[in-house]
């Protein structure tokens, strides 16, 4: 089978690292590959371009943990249905696109 995407595809920032890679490989892309309709990815973002852009640096972007993608499509309502069968365990919508976050519920319980 042909895939849609790549890793490529998820990164934003520079400071890309082999566990980054295997992480967008593991959880993330073969989730994406099978969603319908989208036209805009943004997965890592690096703990120094959060910082430069005035932020914690602890954002899901940065993989720290299982990492986290945000999704833009041509038809969001038809992405947003399609994402409830996924292992998401956290779907936010934005303007424009969807934010998704890989969490374990035990980690988010005891924070």
């Amino acid at each position: 089978m042909v895939s849609r995407f790549k890793v490529s595809d998820f990164i934003y920032t520079d400071g890309l690292t082999k566990a980054v890679v295997e992480k967008i490989e593991r959880y993330h892309l073969p989730i994406v590959e099978k969603l319908p309709a989208i036209t805009y990815i943004v997965g890592f973002r690096s703990f120094a371009h959060e910082i430069r852009q005035g932020r914690s640096g602890t954002s899901q972007h940065t993989f720290e943990g299982k990492g986290a993608v945000d999704l833009g499509s041509s038809d969001m309502v038809y992405l947003l249905d399609a994402l409830v069968e996924t292992p998401y365990t956290r779907i936010c919508m934005y303007e424009g696109f969807l934010s998704l976050r890989l969490q374990d519920i035990r980690q988010e319980v005891l924070h």
